[in-house]
């Protein structure tokens, strides 16, 4: 638009010396401005026309208005009518709040529960499908087209699990979101989509239920543990007092049949002595035989 005003005035002043001119006026100084005004049109188209374009874009041309094409990374050169709009082709990425905000919404679980998350989606286009999607969605075609599917799949996703277990399965819902994430995305030409899950929280009164009744399996968990150490001990003191009990009575069977031959030698003879089979008695030195 610019140039087109520009060169209009530059006509309109080259023009206006060439009249001068025929009418009489001095040829050097109408000579002048056209040369001047040739020269400051000729810098500005020149300058409209050359540009660059930054690795991981491209340049989006526009001609009257309407995307015509696409200029790869590097110094480009348009024509003075057409414009060029950078787009960023790789790695793109944006958050998406989901923390019952005005405008952002909420999640739920299979039990109603509010579910609040913080996610972060990456994906990168494709160049053959720029201008076809910045014709159909213009150049916020991420708030038209991602976002509003990022929140639709997810919470499809988490309304199939009990509020419990979301936490606990966070990867599984996430994996399950970017698989059908990159299906519905494909046709529009977005590619290496990576759905990430940054935060996942409950209204405050859900996550201090959660809060109480870890509490309380923890109070019963150290309470069965006690139980069974305390039936272990048990056990340990009753198996100790059977195995006690069980040597008594081997000793008592071993000694029995000693005692009664003891006690039989000391009622009629008590003045022998009583020595066992195997023992050995040395006589003393010039004892007779």
């Amino acid at each position: 638009m610019f140039w087109i005003l520009l060169s209009v005035v530059a006509a309109l002043i080259i023009g206006g010396a060439i009249v001068a001119m025929a009418g009489g006026a001095p040829r050097l100084p109408a000579s002048a401005v056209i040369g001047v005004t040739l020269v400051i049109w000729f810098v500005v188209t020149l300058a409209d026309a050359v540009g660059t374009v930054g690795a991981g874009h491209v340049g989006l041309v526009k001609t009257w208005g309407a995307y015509t094409g696409v200029k790869e990374p590097g110094a480009v050169v348009i024509w003075p009518w057409q414009s060029m709009e950078e787009v960023k082709t790789r790695n793109a990425s944006h958050e998406i709040p989901m923390d019952g905000q005005q405008g952002h919404g909420s999640a739920a679980s299979s039990d109603s529960q509010t579910v609040f998350v913080d996610a972060t989606v990456n994906y990168s286009l494709e160049k053959s499908c720029v201008v076809d999607l910045y014709t159909n969605y213009g150049s916020d075609y991420y708030s038209t087209v991602i976002e509003p599917r990022v929140k639709q799949i997810f919470k499809a996703e988490t309304v199939q699990y009990r509020a419990t277990d979301i936490l606990p399965k966070r990867e599984q819902i996430r994996e399950e979101t970017q698989e059908i994430l990159d299906k519905q995305l494909e046709r529009f030409c977005l590619r290496g989509i990576d759905f990430l899950l940054t935060n996942v929280s409950f209204s405050d009164e859900f996550e201090k239920s959660i809060e109480e009744k870890v509490i309380v399996s923890q109070r019963v968990q150290t309470k069965q543990n006690e139980i069974a150490l305390a039936e272990k001990e048990k056990q340990r003191k009753i198996i100790e007092a059977e195995g006690d009990a069980a040597a008594a009575k081997i000793r008592q069977r071993e000694l029995t049949p000693l005692l009664v031959e003891w006690e039989r030698i000391q009622k009629w003879q008590p003045d022998v002595i009583y020595l066992p089979s195997n023992a050995i008695v040395q006589a003393p030195t010039g004892a007779r035989p």
